[in-house]
């Protein structure tokens, strides 16, 4: 049986699908865009100048901020996973949480590298930058919930475990 690589499969809940990655990826990139273009819209107004050194807008920019630096600390670790936590069944190193798969191992660890570049330049107000990096953060999540989903069918096979009653057992809280 061919598994239907989809994100929303793999989410336990309404709450993980709020508190996912891709979620997560595009909030942050809606709300990027709107700073700057209310900045951009702000500066072609001069008397507008102060507001934008206001309090205001420094809300907005750190708020930004920090739901990237939220991002850059989940990334950081292996416990906030892209697919959705129905992932327990990958087999993991013991040490670390990290997957003992190299090749999901290799684009976890890429994704990381993707989104402390987006928190660095969003940091530095590079805007377009950072949006780029979580562009490629995306994509290498998407490529992530393909391979994860690929591993999760072979231990399932492995452990002799149907699909359908793994994700009946894993969502039961719905």
């Amino acid at each position: 049986m061919k598994i239907d690589v989809n994100f929303n499969r793999h989410c336990n809940s309404t709450k993980d699908m709020v508190d996912s990655w891709p979620h997560a990826i595009k909030e942050l990139i809606a709300k990027i865009n709107n700073y700057r273009k209310n900045k951009e819209h702000l500066a072609n107004y001069p008397w507008m100048s102060v507001f934008l050194k206001s309090d205001r807008m420094n809300v907005r920019r750190t708020e930004i901020l920090n739901e990237a630096t939220n991002l850059k600390e989940k990334a950081d670790h292996w416990d906030f996973c892209y697919c959705g936590n129905l992932c327990e069944i990958i087999p993991r190193n013991s040490s670390n949480s990290r997957p003992t798969d190299p090749a999901l191992y290799e684009m976890g660890s890429e994704f990381e590298i993707k989104i402390s570049g987006a928190w660095h330049r969003i940091d530095d107000e590079r805007y377009t930058e950072a949006i780029g990096y979580l562009n490629e953060a995306a994509e290498l999540g998407r490529n992530m919930d393909e391979r994860s989903t690929y591993i999760i069918e072979e231990q399932l096979k492995i452990e002799g475990i149907d699909w359908d009653d793994y994700v009946k057992i894993n969502t039961k809280q719905l």
